[in-house]
């Protein structure tokens, strides 16, 4: 018969709780009130845990809660806007990646070619970057933004073939596509009637901001993106069986670069914004 006695968690002078058996000694790893936003967007709020001597612990949550935004705040490859990390009891406040990792915190970072065998991370990643993108605001919260994912290789290259050119084939090469859409006549509109003369711009708009949350959360998740505007709508509207109440505007790829973009010149900002 087993005589193994069930872990007795006591609370510290913090808000964490560790091991009964752990108490006297200093957690290895303790995290209070931990947090990160980007832009206006919270991705972890609030995240609180201790790692007593003794335990091994795992994180768990939905796809989308910021299971992998916490590992890159704890191994400093994102610095937190609120919060404390200690590591065996020190602040890892002024620690690079590298001194954090020399002092026993790292993170595994699988690196492969195939697409094929990267389709479950990837698939988690991209849960939590659209997750991110529905935090962009609408008009009157009606959140008219739209997405279709192709993320199997058999999709990504029945549509990269049939609904893209071959300019935006070869740029979009072995990355997930997701096509962004938004309901017509709905932001902007009040009884079928809209409210000002913009009508469906107010949509267009507002997928607008949606596609900016959802590019800045994939560069913050370590992916590079290209936003496609030349597209065959029609091919993907009945690849993606999507509704014909919905505005088809762009194709975003996400993925990793092959080589850095050419830097285009800009507008004098005297040409494009005008101060009174």
């Amino acid at each position: 018969m087993s005589t193994k006695k069930e872990t007795v968690l006591v609370p510290m002078p913090s808000v964490n709780m560790i091991p009964e058996r752990d108490f006297d000694k200093s957690p290895a790893l303790e995290c209070i009130n931990l947090g990160i936003s980007f832009g206006g967007l919270k991705a972890v709020e609030n995240f609180n845990i201790a790692l007593g001597r003794t335990e091994i612990s795992g994180l768990i949550g939905p796809n989308g809660a910021g299971k992998t935004t916490v590992f890159n705040l704890l191994t400093k490859v994102y610095e937190p806007t609120e919060g404390t990390i200690l590591l065996e009891g020190k602040d890892t406040k002024s620690l690079t990646t590298a001194q954090v990792n020399q002092a026993g915190i790292a993170r595994g970072v699988m690196t492969v070619e195939d697409f094929e065998s990267v389709q479950n991370k990837m698939k988690e990643d991209l849960e939590e970057i659209l997750t991110q993108a529905q935090q962009a605001p609408s008009w009157k919260n009606s959140q008219t933004a739209r997405c279709y994912v192709a993320e199997t290789s058999e999709k990504i290259e029945e549509l990269r073939k049939s609904g893209l050119p071959a300019f935006n084939q070869n740029s979009s090469a072995k990355a997930a596509l997701i096509v962004t859409t938004f309901v017509k006549d709905t932001a902007g509109f009040s009884n079928g009637k809209p409210d000002n003369e913009a009508g469906n711009f107010w949509g267009a708009y507002d997928l607008g901001l949606h596609d900016a949350y959802l590019i800045l959360a994939a560069s913050n998740a370590g992916y590079d993106t290209l936003i496609m505007g030349i597209r065959d709508a029609e091919t993907l509207r009945q690849g993606l069986e999507i509704p014909e109440n919905e505005q088809i505007m762009s194709v975003i790829a996400i993925g990793k670069k092959a080589k850095e973009p050419v830097d285009k010149a800009r507008k004098d900002l005297g040409e494009v914004a005008r101060f009174f």
